[in-house]
């Protein structure tokens, strides 16, 4: 679902800076799926080229570099290491939209003067169409 449905949506009923940043924590979201899809891919790679690795050669670290085809696994494995950990570092930016939005949506949500239930149409919205729970 895209972003601009939530404009769509809630355009009038709430500040236009609150769902900047609704729009924001969907899209880190987005990103942090995919992020989780790419750690998944490396390291499954990584665990592969090292599992083959010691199967061909064994624990004896004297084998280790006989061959060219050692050396290029060895190589590999340690590229597809690194990217792992590159796609593994944390992301606080999904934590910290959320924080945020959920402190605007405590304070002044909606430019209604008379009490309503935006709020929680707006939370149970959040959660139905985007999976992402702000009760807490």
């Amino acid at each position: 679902m895209m972003p601009d449905r939530l404009k769509a949506d809630w355009k009038g009923i709430i500040n236009d800076s609150t769902i900047m940043i609704a729009r924001q924590l969907i899209k880190s979201k987005d990103d942090q799926l995919q992020r989780n899809a790419r750690t998944m891919i490396y390291g499954t790679i990584s665990v592969g080229l090292g599992l083959t690795f010691l199967l061909i050669n064994g624990l004896d670290i004297r084998l280790w570099a006989d061959r060219l085809s050692d050396i290029l696994i060895l190589i590999a494995c340690a590229v597809t290491t690194a990217l792992y950990l590159m796609a593994a570092r944390s992301s606080s930016e999904f934590g910290r939209l959320k924080d945020l939005l959920m402190k605007r949506i405590d304070a002044r949500f909606c430019s209604c003067e008379d009490p309503c239930n935006h709020r929680e149409k707006f939370l149970a919205y959040m959660y139905e169409v985007y999976k992402i729970n702000l009760y807490y």
